[in-house]
């Protein structure tokens, strides 16, 4: 180890294998590091990590397996994993004796925060979602401080009200430069994004071109759909689309400059993820929500606080029909003041800085254990 990295402060962050959990960890590390702190990803696997190594962190991967399965010997084997990432997370801490751990969820995260935990190291979690994951559930008992996007989360928690704090949602960088160079939206074509997920949604690229069927034919000629799918799906959507007169259209199963997407769109409707709720709350556009039905409900209950606050509307699977879409895209295509009343409460919904509160909150609580020591 160098003597730069000996005298340099370093954080050990902790992040689950979906993109869900290494997206937030990846922008708080890039202020951490613009700010000349050096970060260390510890991993438990996952298609994501590839982000970190192009991102240019140093990573180390601990062993992971499921624990919420119900054959009984992958669970041995998950809590067998679970007790070797904790004895390599207790070595690596006593390595690069970290000024604090800080983790976004998941099984590497458990390990890492309660090695760092009885090393009397500064500890620090964020929560994402409305409904905290497993792994953050059980770590609020033991951290240090509790950092959330959502403040209605913390019911959820037991946790000290003392260590609870909000800060929002930490941006994607492209997101953030995005949002200081947003252009002004042309009014024609009105522009309608479609956000199926990381994983695309079937259901999605199903009712959307039969909801669109339905609208007045003057509307679809001044209507631009882009829409991001699954990779199987985009020709059979874009065929779709193609009868229906409209202005014009762009499938892919991936965008690469969600910025621009969000910039120029007036209405969206997507899954809600909390990086999508986010992300679609900041740029201050109205939106249909369909949360993907999952066992615990979390996207359902990201989906209703912008809801409430009348910043979206919420379509549950079993309500959401082309019928009731096709309703619900007519009153915000066609009324420019509903739109224009949705996208104000977006706007207050989130702050706008929640990378920066968040990478606040962990240097914090570094500099605050050195100046102790």
């Amino acid at each position: 180890m160098t003597e730069q990295k000996q005298n340099q402060l370093t954080i050990l962050i902790g992040t689950g294998a979906s993109g869900g959990h290494m997206f937030p960890a990846l922008s708080v590390a890039k202020n951490l590091r613009a700010r000349g702190v050096r970060c260390v990803f510890v991993v438990g696997g996952g298609k994501f990590t590839q982000l970190v190594e192009d991102a240019g962190f140093e990573m180390v991967r601990l062993p992971a397996s499921a624990l919420n399965v119900r054959n009984p010997i992958r669970k041995l084997k998950g809590l067998f994993n679970l007790l070797r990432a904790f004895w390599r997370a207790l070595r690596l801490v006593q390595t690069y004796t970290p000024a604090a751990v800080f983790g976004t969820g998941g099984y590497a995260t458990v390990a890492l925060v309660l090695a760092g935990k009885i090393s009397g190291v500064p500890t620090i979690i964020h929560e994402q979602n409305v409904l905290p994951g497993r792994a953050n559930k059980f770590l609020a008992r033991w951290a240090d401080k509790i950092l959330l996007t959502f403040s209605a989360a913390s019911g959820y928690l037991k946790a000290p009200a003392g260590n609870l704090y909000t800060t929002g949602y930490p941006l994607r960088e492209s997101i953030e430069n995005g949002l200081k160079h947003s252009s002004k939206r042309s009014q024609k074509p009105l522009r309608l994004l479609v956000l199926g997920g990381s994983q695309g949604s079937r259901i999605l690229s199903q009712i959307l071109p039969e909801a669109v069927a339905r609208l007045p034919e003057n509307l679809r000629k001044n209507l631009f759909i882009q829409h991001q799918a699954r990779a199987e799906d985009t020709d059979l959507v874009a065929e779709s689309y193609a009868k229906l007169n409209l202005s014009g259209t762009n499938m892919a199963p991936f965008i690469e400059d969600m910025s621009a997407a969000l910039s120029a769109a007036h209405v969206v409707v997507s899954r809600a993820g909390t990086g999508a709720v986010a992300e679609i709350s900041v740029f201050g556009r109205a939106a249909i929500y369909v949360p993907l039905s999952l066992a615990d409900g979390h996207q359902a209950l990201n989906a209703r606080l912008p809801e409430k606050a009348g910043a979206a509307v919420v379509l549950d699977e079993p309500l959401f029909t082309p019928e009731a879409l096709a309703g619900h895209l007519l009153n915000l295509l066609e009324h420019a003041d509903v739109r224009t009343s949705m996208e104000n409460a977006a706007k207050n919904f989130l702050p706008l800085d929640g990378t920066k509160q968040v990478a606040d909150a962990v240097l914090d609580m570094a500099k605050s254990d050195i100046m102790n020591q």
